[in-house]
């Protein structure tokens, strides 16, 4: 049911014997989760063919499953509890705006010295962290992009009252969306998050090689905080989290960051990530658990009777086949399409693109199964190993857990959770698993 939010959360205070009632002007921008069908349109990517032959985007096609609607659905109430909890016109909550402010502009003195900073956090019910799993060739940056439209992107900036009776103006940053670093570097990830700061507002914190945010993690992670508050933002968006990434030294580090960040500012945090980055995000224990406080959405390859794997297939037959073919598609096209990709939808345009592209006396008269065949070992060869060991794990075949490890990100995430090592044996360890087939 559609939120008024205007009518629903006002901030009370009494002044000179008078009861003053002031509306939290960033509750005019969060996300409206509607109904089931209209959320669905509203997320829904599908680039299509124009009269000229060409597909006006190459951007991989999404269309919402109910475990995505839900996840939006639960992510738009966790924005609104969160900006409730910050009114930037309650004068209170000033108070602390203010405190955020200085933090940022002051960390050191005339002498070089850190200035001790004073606790920066929101009175909050506790941090709303929510993990995404998505395997690899899942269409993760789809993904990323289709909740972007749904919570918004950009900032707004409006006045507000104080106590002197002086406004003063406020921003509201909607999202903010930031790659996980493939290295893991803390460093890295600081400067990439300013620098995607600065392109929505500039705060000329990017260009700083000095003060908290390049201190230690505790000071990093006091100031990530600040910002949050200070900007008044929305969600934190955190994406291409892979296990490969989660297994460099600095990885849990960064991950801490983003805990502390999510409880001492309530602000959602959405991590995006591969089962295998999950399975590493559970090992990691308490200093990560804020980071899937809220739950965990979990998107798995569709199956070869699945309705969207149907519909997937179909939409890759009329933008990517049906130029060379004919609109017609053979009755036999979804089972073969499944065999080549397993259900990955990445990999379903991926060898749509590859026909689409090649020269035209490549085709054919018709397309046939052989033919398909032909053309998906060209495709997807890079992806063929990891293809063959999620087949061998379904099919309760025993894997090592190095070469299990080796491929993490393409697991079903049971099996992915598999991986985390039993107290008495490491991580690396070359043990097989028959069991993890059993997971699957």
């Amino acid at each position: 049911m559609k939120r008024e939010p205007s009518n629903e959360i006002i901030e009370l205070d009494y002044r000179n014997g008078e009861l003053i009632v002031r509306y939290n002007p960033c509750l005019n921008y969060v996300p409206q989760w509607d109904d089931h069908d209209s959320v669905a349109d509203r997320m829904t990517i599908a680039p299509e063919r124009g009269a000229d032959g060409r597909i006006d985007s190459d951007a991989s096609a999404l269309f919402p499953t109910e475990a995505l609607t839900e996840l939006v659905k639960a992510l738009a109430e966790a924005i609104f509890q969160s900006t409730q909890e910050r009114n930037p016109a309650d004068f209170a909550f000033q108070q602390l705006l203010m405190r955020a402010s200085v933090h940022l502009a002051d960390t050191a003195d005339s002498h070089g010295h850190n200035i001790p900073a004073l606790p920066i956090s929101v009175r909050t019910a506790g941090p709303r962290g929510m993990f995404v799993s998505i395997p690899s060739a899942m269409g993760m940056h789809s993904f990323v992009a289709a909740v972007e439209d749904f919570v918004g992107t950009g900032s707004a900036s409006f006045d507000v009252d104080t106590p002197t009776g002086q406004p003063i103006r406020v921003n509201r940053l909607k999202s903010l969306t930031v790659e996980f670093p493939p290295n893991g570097s803390p460093r890295r990830f600081v400067k990439t998050l300013l620098r995607k700061l600065d392109g929505v507002v500039i705060t000329g914190f990017a260009d700083e090689v000095r003060g908290a945010f390049h201190r230690n993690p505790e000071d990093c992670a006091h100031s990530l905080a600040a910002l949050g508050i200070q900007q008044n933002l929305g969600v934190l968006l955190i994406t291409g989290i892979t296990a490969k990434a989660m297994a460099q030294s600095g990885a849990p580090l960064v991950l801490m960051e983003l805990g502390q960040f999510a409880t001492l500012t309530g602000i959602p945090v959405v991590c995006v990530g591969t089962p295998g980055a999950a399975a590493s995000l559970v090992e990691l224990g308490v200093s990560a658990a804020s980071l899937y406080s809220h739950g965990a959405c979990i998107i798995e390859p569709f199956g070869k009777e699945d309705p969207h794997w149907e519909l997937y297939s179909e939409y890759t037959w009329q933008n990517y086949f049906a130029d060379a073919f004919g609109a017609a598609r053979p009755d036999w096209f979804v089972r073969e399409m499944f065999t080549h990709c397993a259900g990955h939808t990445d990999l379903l345009f991926k060898l749509g693109r590859h026909v689409r592209d090649m020269d035209k006396g490549q085709w054919g008269n018709a397309l046939t199964p052989e033919a398909l065949n032909g053309f998906a070992r060209k495709a997807l060869v890079m992806e063929c190993k990891a293809l063959a060991l999620v087949a061998m794990v379904k099919q309760k075949a025993k894997v090592s857990r190095v070469t299990a490890m080796r491929f993490a990100d393409w697991l079903p995430i049971d099996s992915a959770m598999m991986l985390i090592a039993p107290n008495d044996e490491p991580m690396v360890s070359a043990l097989l698993l028959p069991v993890m087939g059993e997971a699957s």
